[in-house]
């Protein structure tokens, strides 16, 4: 069984990124415009991996490291689309995999075996299988609307300890639909050329973390006979208003020491599809508990975080990628 703190912590990463959505290109000469654009009864079928290692304090000590592992596959499905080219999207986990090791032990979870989560936090992970997301993109990217309660429901209904313990699963749940998207620029993108993404997330009980990214075009390469876009990102990270106790250290508080971010987007600009999404980020925070008459003990809290979202079908078809891998680092 997990603890309350590993469960707190767990949870700010809990959710895979559901935004990734299909993209149309307008390629120009001198350039390349990314515009989103969207066709009824369009579908895409993304394979996900969330790899998250954290080593968390214990009564005031370092050293306990906890690993979740998440698989994923997802169908998106455009819904409909408005007369101003605002694509409604439905997308929905169809299978997942759950393994990781704690204090008690180490855990493994298949949604295609039959067998029950083995604990409130797969739980929670198994129930988002099968309920929809909804959500409302505009042709730039922005996200306009996004509906979460039915996916909310269940998970809060799988593992109701988190709400007894303050987190806001309605709202984790909608962050991570917009932390997930991608708003692109009004204007064309060549070789070297970047632009800016900001996005805040709650990452209870630390607070809030505001991530600031830089995409940046670095190649136009061939994948199988097809053009493609590859982007690097470098981001910032920033933890806000960190810490009003934990559960298992009364009275701590916490503060960032050190983070990185860094990741990758490969967007094929022939058929206008995204196809591949990296990110990798590692926080660094110092927990500082008041035991009383000026005793203040230091632990750390290291977590560190790797996803990845591939295109596996697009309209019956799989991307062309074999032979094709990126020749540029993320």
């Amino acid at each position: 069984m997990m603890s309350r703190v590993s469960k707190l912590l767990a949870v700010a990463g809990a959710l895979l990124p559901i935004a990734l959505v299909a993209a149309t290109a307008e390629a120009e000469q001198d350039g390349v415009k990314l515009r989103y654009k969207f066709e009824k009864g369009d579908k895409r079928i993304y394979e996900m991996k969330q790899d998250t290692i954290m080593v968390l304090p214990v009564l005031g000590m370092d050293g306990m490291e906890m690993t979740n592992l998440v698989t994923a596959r997802q169908r998106q499905t455009v819904a409909g689309v408005s007369a101003d080219g605002k694509g409604e999207i439905d997308s929905v986990y169809e299978k997942m995999t759950v393994s990781g090791k704690g204090a008690a032990g180490e855990t493994s979870w298949d949604s295609e075996d039959g067998s029950e989560p083995p604990d409130p936090t797969t739980a929670m992970f198994a129930g988002m299988l099968g309920k929809t997301i909804k959500m409302t993109m505009a042709p730039t990217g922005e996200i306009e609307k996004v509906d979460v309660a039915e996916i909310a429901k269940a998970m809060r209904e799988a593992n109701p300890m988190m709400t007894a313990m303050g987190v806001d699963i309605d709202a984790l749940a909608e962050q991570q639909v917009t932390t997930g998207s991608v708003k692109f620029p009004d204007r064309e993108l060549a070789v070297g050329d970047s632009f800016d993404h900001e996005a805040t997330q709650d990452a209870p009980p630390l607070g809030s973390v505001n991530i600031k990214m830089k995409y940046t075009l670095k190649a136009i390469e061939d994948r199988g006979g097809r053009q493609t876009a590859v982007f690097a990102v470098t981001g910032d990270l920033e933890v806000q208003g960190g810490g009003g106790g934990m559960m298992m250290l009364p009275g701590a508080k916490a503060e960032m020491s050190d983070s990185e971010f860094s990741g990758g987007l490969v967007f094929d600009v022939d058929r206008g599809i995204v196809v591949e999404m990296s990110v990798k980020q590692r926080i660094e925070m110092t927990m500082k508990t008041d035991q009383g008459g000026g005793n203040v003990i230091e632990s750390k809290v290291k977590l560190s975080q790797s996803v990845t979202q591939k295109l596996v079908e697009a309209g019956g078809e799989r991307p062309t990628t074999p032979g094709g891998e990126s020749k540029t680092p993320f």
